[in-house]
């Protein structure tokens, strides 16, 4: 393996705390908030330019609607994926915590 360390492997072994639970807990909330908030911020990012394009030249009414589908269904797709993260970070907490309890 030369320089390189499996941190997976590290991970694996050390002794599971429900501190070390509730700190995986909340870094995990914090990333699906950190992606959830990117993904929504490139959804009203494309909303604002294509709003932007339709004052300078207007699209046609099917195309303008179609437009409008995506960026909900992108808001959709994008609450559907942050809240299945959210669910598999608190099954993991609750898996870790019944570990633990298991192990003391």
């Amino acid at each position: 393996m030369g320089l390189f360390i499996d941190r997976a492997y590290l991970r694996r072994n050390r002794p599971k705390t429900f501190w070390r639970s509730v700190g995986n807990l909340v870094g995990h909330l914090l990333a699906t908030s950190l992606i959830f908030l990117l993904l929504f911020a490139i959804a009203w990012a494309l909303s604002w330019l294509l709003a932007c394009l339709d004052s300078l030249h207007k699209f046609p009414p099917e195309i303008f609607d179609l437009i409008a589908r995506f960026e909900v269904w992108l808001i959709y797709g994008d609450a559907a994926l942050s809240g299945g993260v959210v669910l598999i970070g608190a099954y993991r907490f609750f898996s870790d915590l019944l570990e633990v309890h298991h192990h003391a």
